[in-house]
């Protein structure tokens, strides 16, 4: 794993979000720190860490509340927003990790190491993950009903193993849990395993949930008969 040196950066902590690298995002801000960061970003051009909170509930948070592997990002620009909240668009750069907080005051300040993928897969390894990956994410689309056919192949042309995994656990998952896991993946092939694994254990859920609405429907339909013939 290439580290670089350690930068100096604002932190922005981010509620119920996880922003992956080579990803575009749009969010409100509104609480004091994380506005100070923002406007630190911009106003001195620099680079800033996105960071999710462990507890998305928490509006007050301190650092032991965050990851420690957020996403490297620039701030593309902030539309102020009525009352003192902000609406950011950003671009993640690259995965890093928070070494230490330096400073709490006015806003979050972190020393970051930027923090390169790493892969050991052969050409062919490569080629029969991106393959598993294209399959279980299809039975993913079919169980779950919420892709259409478009967006499946556009996450699908993606060549680096990598950026597809980030780029399907971006579009797909919804468990912050589940998106922080496959955020400090630096490793390529544990990321793909992992995200194998979420994906098919969603497409069980899925599974399991359309048996149950199955068995509700035809258990309203008995008692509803029964009515009608009683």
């Amino acid at each position: 794993m290439t580290n670089h040196d350690n930068t100096l950066m604002p932190l922005i902590p981010l509620r119920g979000l996880t922003v992956f690298p080579y990803m575009v995002i749009s969010f409100d801000a509104g609480r004091e720190k994380t506005v100070a960061a923002i406007n630190e970003a911009v106003e001195n051009n620099r680079l800033c860490l996105l960071v999710s909170q462990k507890d998305a509930t928490k509006t007050e948070v301190e650092s032991e509340d965050l990851f420690e592997i957020g996403t490297i990002a620039r701030i593309k620009q902030v539309l102020r927003l009525p009352g003192e909240s902000v609406r950011v668009f950003a671009e993640g750069l690259f995965r890093g990790r928070v070494e230490e907080i330096v400073s709490a005051e006015d806003y979050f300040e972190a020393e970051v190491v930027q923090l390169e993928s790493q892969s050991d897969l052969t050409e062919l390894e490569t080629a029969a993950m991106s393959r598993k990956l294209a399959e279980v994410f299809e039975a993913y689309g079919r169980a779950s009903g919420k892709i259409s056919g478009e967006t499946m192949l556009s996450m699908l042309v993606e060549e680096d193993i990598g950026k597809l995994c980030d780029t399907l656990a971006a579009g797909v998952l919804v468990n912050i849990a589940d998106r922080q896991e496959i955020l400090n993946c630096v490793d390529v092939r544990t990321r793909a395993e992992k995200l194998l694994g979420i994906l098919r254990r969603e497409i069980e859920i899925q599974k399991i949930e359309i048996r149950i609405q199955k068995q509700v429907k035809t258990n309203v339909e008995k008692a509803q008969k029964e009515y009608y013939l009683r």
